[in-house]
This record gives C-alpha cells, structure tokens and sequence, in this order.
C-alpha cells in the first residue's frame, strides 16, 4: 500500500480541476486529508484544518497596475547597450578631466599629453638587482657598513 501525502492529494485534484470543472468546484468545499465538507470559514470539522483552495477563491482578483505592452527582447537589448555607451562617454570624459596632463618624454620625444610607450616598454630594475647595488661590490664581494 502507498503512501498518498498532501502532495498526491494536490497533484490529484488539480488534475481532476482541470479535466472537469464541476468536480473540481465539488473538491473545494471538501478537506484533502478527511474527505469531510469543510464548514463556512473553509475549515475541516474533524482536524481543523484550513484549505487553500477555498481562501483563494474567497480573495479578490487582483488587476495589473501597468498595462502597457512588453518592449521585445531586442528593444531591451538595445535600450541597455545605448545606456551602456552613454556611460561609458561620460566616464571616460570624467576621467580625462580628473587625470593630471601627461608631461612627456624627455627622452623619447613624445608630445605632452601623451604617453611614451617607449618608457613604458623598457623594463625596471628588480629588487634582487638594486640590493645588489646597494650592498655589493662590483667583484661580487658584500660592502663593509
């Protein structure tokens, strides 16, 4: 023998709502579990329970706020792309003003306000070589402090 839980009662009597409305109307007023008429508050007399089907059909049909039409999924997508690049624009203008003019290279003759990327190609000392610096002599030797 099987179990038959709130969920097979459930499942079992939207399947009956659905293919036959007069039954389904007729399971409202009964209890799942007892298969007793519920009373006029929508409980069962015999385990008290409250049913949902009926407080759901006691409630008011809601009406939706907003009525007007869904914008398409490509309308959407444009709409976040545009807004998208307007930031963007924006962003990038704010940090062009907050950002200090680029001097440029002495070295490499860059214009002012633009980058060396000569400068920025060559590689910096590590820190291995500059304590080499520091605290070695030229003969591989430690320097007396």
């Amino acid at each position: 023998m099987a179990y038959e839980g709130p969920e097979h009662h459930r499942r079992l009597a939207a399947v009956i709502t659905e293919r036959s409305k007069g039954i389904g109307k007729l399971l409202d007023g009964v209890c799942p579990s007892d298969g007793v008429a519920l009373g006029k508050d929508g409980r069962c007399p015999v385990c008290r329970r409250r049913s949902k089907r009926v407080q759901a059909a006691s409630e008011p049909e809601s009406t939706p706020l907003d009525t007007r039409p869904e914008p398409s999924p490509a309308a959407l997508k444009a709409a976040a792309e545009r807004l998208f690049w307007e930031r963007y624009e924006r962003e990038k203008a704010e940090r062009e003003q907050a950002a200090p003019a680029l001097a440029g290279c002495k070295v490499h003759g860059a214009p002012p306000g633009q980058r060396c990327w000569n400068c920025l190609a060559t590689p910096k000392k590590s820190r291995a070589d500059v304590v080499r610096e520091k605290f070695m002599t030229p003969d591989g030797f430690l320097r007396e402090m």
